[in-house]
């Protein structure tokens, strides 16, 4: 009896930190997601000679597509080329205030902006400058 109310316990104790090491985890695989989203969109952008935006999961395929001029028009072979929406975990969010969309032109440039992904009570930031250099900055308040 003794033994099982230590493991009962331990258990108690460790089930908090093994719930924050799920989150981190989560987080960090979202991060990566959405980093290589970026990335690729850019790439995309530059070898397609055609705009192309990314957009996390979160976003309606429709709604991250209707930040290219003229996305009613295309086909659907161009639609689906030219939209680019990373996977990000259900458990982690998207800050509010964030940029929730990163437009590549032909030529690879962007405008500047952030997207903070939460989960818990740890934040991540990414921050793509004109040319598509991404900037990882830990921490912060969600």
């Amino acid at each position: 009896m003794v033994t099982i109310a230590v493991l009962a316990i331990i258990a108690a104790l460790a089930a908090p930190s093994f719930q924050s090491m799920r989150d981190n985890q989560k987080l960090k695989l979202s991060l990566m997601e959405m980093r290589t989203g970026i990335q690729q969109g850019r790439s995309r952008a530059i070898i397609a000679r055609s705009p192309t935006v990314v957009c996390p999961d979160t976003v309606a395929e429709v709604t991250c597509g209707a930040n290219i001029a003229n996305y009613a028009s295309l086909s659907q072979s161009q639609k689906d080329d030219s939209v680019l929406r990373p996977v990000i975990d259900d458990s982690v969010t998207i800050k509010s205030g964030s940029v929730d969309h990163f437009i590549f032109n032909p030529q690879g440039i962007t405008v500047s902006g952030t997207i903070t992904l939460c989960s818990g009570n740890k934040s991540v930031s990414l921050t793509v400058n004109g040319p598509g250099v991404i900037t990882q900055t830990d921490g912060g308040v969600c």
